[in-house]
């Protein structure tokens, strides 16, 4: 019989999460819409501004979940599914 599973317990010692963007994401965020706003989209921008911000945050943080989220939305706005797998 398999073991059963655990799963990680909240404790007074865990740390909280902070779902607020870091003051740099906040900052290069607006170029990034600027980007998708215009008519046509101007994906090369968008994702420069985001390949550009991700390695200014941690790869742990909601602000690389963002970036990676936003990846994933250009991909797939373009077509290219086989890229969209890689943000996933």
């Amino acid at each position: 019989m398999p073991s059963a599973v655990r799963r990680p317990t909240a404790t007074a010692q865990s740390k909280e999460r902070d779902y607020n963007p870091l003051d740099v994401t906040s900052e290069a965020l607006p170029k990034y819409k600027e980007a998708m706003d215009a008519k046509p989209p101007n994906f090369p921008a968008a994702m420069a501004v985001l390949n550009s911000l991700q390695s200014k945050v941690p790869a742990d943080s909601y602000d690389a979940a963002l970036i990676h989220q936003y990846k994933l939305q250009i991909y797939l706005q373009q077509g290219d599914f086989a890229k969209a797998i890689e943000p996933m």
